[in-house]
């Protein structure tokens, strides 16, 4: 078995492998965390993914959440790179309608306080424009992209962690084990 699981590992691309190991460490055997360890190590994985790992198979405190946050706020803005400002976390919702044809997205940005801004008025603008016309759920999608939005636009100056990159942090500790650790 072990044989078998070493093989697929190595036959893997690297954008899978590195998915498993920031996002899908919790749900794997003994054996496999052995075997996924040792085939980052042989393809030359930073510590960082190690720790990703890691961090996913044991149960975080609050005092852990708590310090991966401070770690991943120091890390470059993930979308322009600066580090002058601490990175945060913000709820980016976009509402597009088409008549009887509605779509809501929402996700997560983590990045710094311009950046956060910036996509949550872009999105803040095409929900306006297009979120409303889909019937009936366009208009109630909209409001609700709109208030997300509106929300990350008022607190994206905060120095201090959002509770949208708490739960970030909390949900995906592997990815935030990998940006908190990763060399500069």
């Amino acid at each position: 078995m072990s044989d078998q699981l070493a093989r697929r590992y190595r036959e893997m691309p690297d954008e899978r492998l590195l998915q498993i190991a920031t996002f899908e460490a919790s749900g794997l055997t003994p054996e496999a965390l052995t075997v996924l360890h040792a085939e980052l190590e042989r393809r030359g994985a930073d510590l960082a993914l190690h720790q990703a790992v890691d961090t996913q198979t044991r149960e975080l405190s609050r005092r852990d959440v708590d310090l991966l946050v401070t770690s991943v706020q120091k890390q470059p803005c993930p979308e322009c790179r600066r580090v002058d400002r601490p990175i945060n976390g913000g709820i980016v919702a976009e509402t597009k309608s088409f008549v009887l044809f509605t779509t809501y997205d929402q996700e997560t940005i983590i990045a710094c306080p311009d950046c956060l801004s910036a996509q949550a008025k872009r999105s803040a603008w095409i929900t306006a424009f297009i979120g409303w016309w889909g019937f009936p759920f366009g208009p109630f999608q909209t409001v609700k992209a709109l208030r997300h939005n509106l929300r990350t636009i008022r607190q994206h100056a905060r120095n201090e962690p959002s509770d949208a990159l708490r739960a970030f942090v909390a949900q995906h500790p592997g990815v935030a084990t990998a940006i908190a650790e990763r060399p500069e």
